[in-house]
């Protein structure tokens, strides 16, 4: 062969191994790069429990039972607050990249005033962990940075003009607990009892065995029955007023015997029974002002409310009041 041919061959050999070499030593950057803006999760039905935490050691768990969601294992967790948490792990996306020249400043702010979430699937096996930092000079995106890597991104979400941060940590971190104390779909509820200290002949038990089919008896048993047909469509109408009564607050003390204005005579109390055994029990405990301290002469505008001997709310009596039925009311 030429020594021409010769000096050809071998650069082109030489070319080849540089570019083979560069190739190489770009997608390795490159899946790196990929792998440190890998925030979301596709499949969210796989996730089990959810950290949160500030870096003053303030924060929530969120936990999935049995498909229920519950906070820092005992209390309800408010159903909507899981969902935009959800909705964001699955659909939060990078903006921007940041410049190479705010960096060291992103980060150090992330380091000392960022949020960390932990995400872990229902066998406990960690699935994601990042931090969460401040939001750029619009408010239009969020500065997140995957653990274990030094590499911060400019995060959104869709439809999302704010800090994505907001959606993980409420203004109140009592507001991720639910709200809720009843809500009961048409045909959830067996059995209801209520009783009103103050008002004996209009406490109640009602037993529902099957589609119209409808038992009401005195809550106390020296009383005698009503002779009366009962008004299946008043017991509907009840049964109704089930589905969706939220209180007004989350307390997260309880007020009896301190120094407040709760009375500490129940006003009523109220203990159901769902289809599947599952019984709640909700105790309203009226909230006095100045005017009825003494007596209960007036109808009080606010309840303080503990559900199930252990989680306490503030509840308006324009929300509750609808669930407010005797024994009489059954009755044509």
């Amino acid at each position: 062969m030429p020594n021409k041919f010769k000096f050809l061959f071998l650069g082109l050999i030489l070319l080849a191994g540089i570019t083979f070499y560069l190739f190489n030593k770009k997608n390795s950057k490159s899946s790196i790069a990929d792998s440190s803006r890998d925030f979301s999760i596709e499949n969210t039905d796989r996730i089990g429990k959810v950290f949160v935490t500030d870096r003053s050691g303030e924060g929530y768990t969120l936990e999935k039972r049995k498909d229920k969601w519950y906070v820092d294992s005992t209390y309800p967790a408010d159903p909507e607050f899981v969902e935009v948490v959800l909705s964001t792990i699955n659909r939060m996306t990078v903006n921007n990249l940041v410049p190479k020249s705010a960096i060291g400043n992103i980060m150090k702010d992330i380091a000392a005033l960022g949020k960390k979430v932990e995400i872990y699937d229902e066998d406990g096996d960690k699935l994601k962990s990042f931090y969460i930092g401040g939001t750029n000079q619009r408010v239009s995106g969020t500065y997140m940075v995957l653990d274990g890597y030094n590499i911060p991104y400019e995060m959104g979400f869709p439809g999302w003009n704010g800090d994505i941060g907001g959606r993980f940590w409420p203004l109140h971190l009592v507001d991720v607990r639910s709200k809720d104390i009843f809500k009961y779909k048409a045909g959830q509820i067996k059995e209801v009892s209520i009783e009103y200290p103050r008002d004996k002949k209009e406490s109640f038990v009602l037993k529902i065995s099957g589609l119209d089919n409808y038992e009401i008896t005195p809550f106390n048993e020296t009383m005698n029955s009503a002779t009366r047909k009962i008004s299946k469509g008043a017991v509907e109408q009840f049964l109704a007023n089930f589905e969706d009564i939220k209180a007004t607050k989350v307390v997260t003390r309880n007020l009896l015997g301190a120094d407040t204005l709760v009375s500490n005579i129940p006003f009523a109390q109220y203990l159901i029974t769902d289809k599947d055994g599952i019984k709640k029990s909700v105790d309203l405990f009226p909230i006095l002002d100045n005017q009825n301290r003494i007596g209960l002469g007036s109808e009080p505008e606010d309840f303080f409310a503990i559900v199930d001997k252990q989680n306490y709310y503030h509840v308006q009596n324009l929300v509750v009041k609808k669930i407010f039925w005797g024994y009489s009311y059954f009755y044509k």
